[in-house]
């Protein structure tokens, strides 16, 4: 709505409130992250475990691939999504990037616990 626009631009403005938010987004982002890398731990450590994967080590490790296109494929519908979202009022404003930033950090952090556990 129009006042929700407005208070959005007056915190774009105020450099105090973008900290904030920023503070705010890197919070929920580090702990959301990790939460879906331990589900995603949990996940692809599981077919890891499957009988058809864990009958020679080469099998195994084949998850990993997977596990890698799985993980790519949901960060390009997310980062669709996020775009669809971001421009639907036509630009793409300050919040809306970092928004976009804290997101992609947090997907990356993700794959990153995930690969390194299916690793280890």
């Amino acid at each position: 709505s129009q006042a929700l626009e407005k208070k959005r631009r007056e915190m774009i403005r105020d450099p105090e409130a973008m900290e904030e938010v920023e503070i705010s987004m890197k919070c929920w982002g580090v702990l959301l992250a990790h939460m879906t890398g331990f589900a995603a731990i949990n996940s692809w450590g599981t077919v890891q475990q499957l009988p058809f994967f864990r009958r020679t080590p080469a099998m195994t490790v084949s998850v990993i691939p997977l596990a890698l296109m799985g993980n790519l494929t949901l960060q390009r519908i997310s980062d669709a999504v996020r775009e669809w979202v971001a421009s639907g009022d036509g630009e793409k404003d300050e919040l809306e990037e970092k928004w976009d930033e804290e997101v992609e950090e947090a997907e990356n952090d993700v794959g990153g616990l995930t690969m390194s556990f299916l690793l280890s």
